[in-house]
């Protein structure tokens, strides 16, 4: 790699640890206004976010603006030029907390949202299929943990935590790089069955997430740019149709995605109510609804925080690749999207889940 790149490589880095989504975009005042919401039947939340540096962020941006890409095209300056891209939407879209309009457009060119209309088609026929959201396990956060941990065992991955939040704005995180799953301390399994949660956390973004540090290069033991689509439709995959349970996850997955469609012109309380009426739980439509509308003040007005919608279209995507004879190896290689899986090599002792073994072949 060019030297420049290097030297650039540091800044990138540097940038890119100080923003964090998972703590700019999480309201502080999301419990308070979810008992408004339930009182009230036409109230959205107004909520409120963790002050940011600003100036720092424009500062980081004016760093980046003056950083020229690179015109040849190498793959480690095409990476480069990739990541330059998605770091300055990422700035861009912590600065635009707030603005709907401007979280809209840059969320959905970040996580490459399309909201096809080949896509919805398939949501809607999906959205449809049998299935009642209602607890289908009966786990407790501490009894899920100790599940999460049996788990982690079968892959030998005994360094890694898990660690219980309250009043948690997600049910499940996974922080790969510090070897640690957190878990809401109020789960939700109107939509999930453990055999499906497992395949979607451990067997997708653990395992992936594992087979990338045994990678050779630094290139590739790191999360590629981009890859966000491809991480999450593959776990989607490998829960709603490579697991016990895995139809209602599925049809959780299309309704979620349609609503994302529908916060596009909505407001939260509209988006709700979608989910009502297509059979959410009330603290499951809450939770998915905020989800959708994360980074908005007032989220009366329209608009989505595409993160959220990306799930189901990934898994069209990566559901398409398997069938079409795609490498299973090279898809669980790393922390890739499916772009750039030509490029990465497969590591030595790379591990394959079970689950996905008998879906197809694995080449």
């Amino acid at each position: 790699m060019h030297t420049m790149n290097s030297q650039f490589d540091e800044l990138l880095k540097s940038i890119r640890a100080d923003i964090k989504t998972f703590i700019i975009f999480s309201p502080i005042n999301l419990a308070v206004e979810r008992k408004r919401f339930f009182k009230s039947n036409f109230y959205n939340p107004q909520l409120v976010y963790p002050a940011i540096e600003t100036d720092e962020l424009k500062s980081a941006q004016n760093k980046l603006h003056k950083i020229k890409l690179h015109p040849d095209s190498s793959l480690e300056n095409r990476i480069f030029n990739d990541r330059i891209r998605e770091t300055k939407l990422k700035l861009r879209l912590f600065l635009s907390i707030g603005d709907p309009n401007k979280i809209t457009r840059i969320s959905q060119k970040l996580y490459q949202c399309k909201f096809d209309q080949e896509s919805i088609r398939k949501a809607k026929y999906d959205a449809n299929s049998d299935g009642v959201f209602s607890p289908q396990e009966n786990f407790s956060a501490k009894e899920f943990r100790s599940e999460l941990k049996n788990y982690l065992e079968k892959y030998g991955l005994r360094k890694w935590k898990v660690r219980i939040k309250k009043d948690a704005d997600f049910y499940i995180q996974i922080r790969h790089k510090k070897e640690l799953i957190i878990i809401n301390e109020d789960l939700n399994w109107d939509f999930n069955s453990l055999d499906s949660a497992l395949a979607h956390e451990i067997d997708g973004h653990v395992v992936r997430a594992i087979n990338a540090i045994k990678q050779d290069t630094e290139t590739f033991q790191n999360s590629l740019p981009f890859y966000i689509k491809t991480e999450e439709g593959l776990a989607s995959y490998l829960g709603d149709y490579c697991a016990e349970g895995g139809k209602l996850a599925l049809k959780h997955h299309a309704i979620k995605y349609l609503g994302g469609y529908i916060a596009l012109h909505n407001s939260f309380r509209e988006v709700y109510n979608f989910f009502i009426d297509n059979g959410f739980t009330p603290n499951l439509a809450f939770q998915r609804a905020f989800r959708l509308k994360r980074g908005f003040i007032d989220t009366s007005s329209p608009g989505v925080f595409a993160r959220e919608a990306i799930y189901y279209e990934g898994m069209l995507e990566v559901k398409k690749y398997i069938e079409e004879g795609g490498s299973i190896r090279k898809l669980f290689a790393g922390k890739v999207g499916l772009k750039d899986l030509k490029y990465i090599p497969v590591p030595k002792d790379i591990i394959i889940p079970n689950r996905i073994q008998s879906k197809a072949q694995i080449s």
